[in-house]
C-alpha cells in the first residue's frame, strides 16, 4: 500500500504515470494485486542500439540526444528523491 501512495504522488514529465490498482479478493483473503501504469512505447535501450546512427559514441548528434535523455533520467530521479 506503501508503493500506491508513493505511485499516485510521482506526477512528473520524465515518469510514466501510475493510473491505478486492480485488486483480486476473494472470501476477504487478497488473491492478486496489479499496478496499472502508461504503457511505453519501447525502451529507452532501442532507440540507441538499434541504428549505429544512434549510439551515443558514434555521432555528435546521437551523444547529444543521449545526454538529453540522461538529463531527463537524472531530472525524474531528483523530483523521486525529493517526494
Amino acid at each position: 500500500m506503501k508503493e500506491i501512495f508513493l505511485c499516485r504522488q510521482l506526477g512528473h514529465n520524465h515518469i510514466v504515470a501510475f493510473y491505478g490498482v486492480i485488486v483480486d479478493v476473494h472470501n476477504q483473503k487478497l488473491k492478486s494485486l496489479a499496478l496499472v501504469f502508461e504503457l511505453c512505447k519501447e525502451s529507452l535501450s532501442n532507440p540507441i542500439f538499434q541504428d549505429n546512427k544512434c549510439i551515443p559514441w558514434k555521432t555528435a548528434s546521437a551523444a547529444a540526444n543521449t545526454f538529453q535523455w540522461s538529463r531527463q533520467i537524472l531530472d525524474a530521479l531528483e523530483f523521486i528523491h525529493r517526494s
